[in-house]
């Protein structure tokens, strides 16, 4: 039996042997025909024709590969665009959820604000502030609900012992602070006397039928209204008026140092400044029925401006100039002049001593 197997496997190698080398002499025989026929003249021709063949199967081998990349790049392209769409509504999602959550905050600061104890104003007055930081869209109504409230706090109506100092300082700082630069505040009707405008340039606010500060330092005030506005008792140095408003303004038992109103626009109708004193003072405008009673200029520069029907009584100069103004119908009873120079046009003025 084991004979038998043996010869029937011996029997079937022969024949595959056979076979594999009847197919090989039959192949060479192809690769001799088409070499002769492709390199009929070239010795080398069946070298040649191997290395043609190696060079075909391999560009199909390349573009098979550049075939499968690109079947890879475009899935993994796929892959990327459901990825970035998943992404971009992760991203709705928090933007969504975000806003959400600062209208509560908002809701939750005004509600905090209505509040009568202290620390819950506070509270909310810093949530504002933190919602206007957080988000542009807050900026402008945030700084419109925060100048109403200090509005409320420190109302003109108030007695000043009545007034939470605490709650309009914050406030004020908050309103003054860069992120609502080139937003206008309205200010008026406010006793700002513990507010502090130092350093800062405020352009086009209203300070109509307030109470100024006690001090300001360094600060510039342009285009704003101080219609009514009382500057009593008030330390101001180096600040600069520049086209402002200043009708009827009271400016009483002041000093100014270094102080600039400046502006052809500038316009000081039936403002009274009483026993106060300016030096270094610059001043430039169109003054009517202005009143300056028992002042003292020192070292003042009154230039390109006219005055008419303006009073100056019982008040002095003392090297100051007026240059290139006119004066017409000025009261300058009871005044005294030391080393100034008047090289203006002068109508109609009196000098009583």
């Amino acid at each position: 039996m084991r004979k038998r197997l043996s010869f029937l496997v011996v029997l079937i190698l022969s024949t595959l042997i056979g076979l594999l080398i009847h197919f090989w002499d039959s192949f060479l025989s192809d690769i001799e025909r088409m070499a002769f026929w492709i390199y009929p003249t070239n010795e080398d021709r069946i070298g040649e024709l191997i290395k043609l063949i190696i060079s075909i199967v391999g560009g199909i081998l390349v573009i098979i590969g550049l075939k499968a990349a690109l079947i890879r790049a475009k899935a993994s392209q796929e892959a990327i665009m459901v990825q970035s769409k998943s992404i971009v509504n992760q991203t709705h999602q928090i933007e969504l959820s975000k806003n959400n959550q600062l209208n509560e905050q908002f809701k939750n600061a005004i509600e905090h604000l209505g509040s009568k104890e202290e620390p819950i104003v506070l509270g909310g007055i810093s949530e504002l502030f933190f919602l206007a930081n957080e988000s542009q869209k807050f900026q402008a109504v945030v700084f419109n609900i925060l100048c109403s409230k200090l509005r409320s706090e420190a109302s003109t109506t108030k007695h000043a012992e009545n007034i939470n100092s605490t709650i309009v300082r914050t406030i004020s700082d908050y309103v003054l602070d860069d992120i609502f630069k080139g937003l206008t505040g309205d200010l008026s009707y406010s006793n700002l006397h513990s507010v502090s405008f130092d350093d800062k340039n405020l352009v086009g606010w209203d300070f109509s039928y307030s109470y100024m500060p006690m001090f300001i330092d360094k600060a510039t005030f342009e285009n704003c209204s101080f219609t009514v506005a009382d500057f009593g008792s008030t330390r101001a140095s180096e600040v600069v008026f520049k086209s402002c408003i200043l009708h009827k303004t009271q400016i009483r038992n002041a000093k100014f140092s270094k102080v600039q109103i400046l502006g052809n626009s500038t316009n000081m109708l039936s403002t009274t400044m009483i026993d106060s004193e300016f030096d270094e003072l610059i001043l430039s405008g169109n003054f009517y029925k202005a009143k300056f009673l028992s002042c003292q200029f020192s070292d003042s520069n009154f230039m390109n401006s006219d005055f008419i029907d303006v009073k100056f009584i019982a008040s002095s100069f003392k090297s100051s100039i007026f240059e290139k103004c006119k004066l017409y119908k000025i009261n300058f009873s009871a005044c005294g002049f030391v080393d100034t120079v008047i090289s203006s046009d002068v109508q109609n003025c009196k000098l009583r001593a």
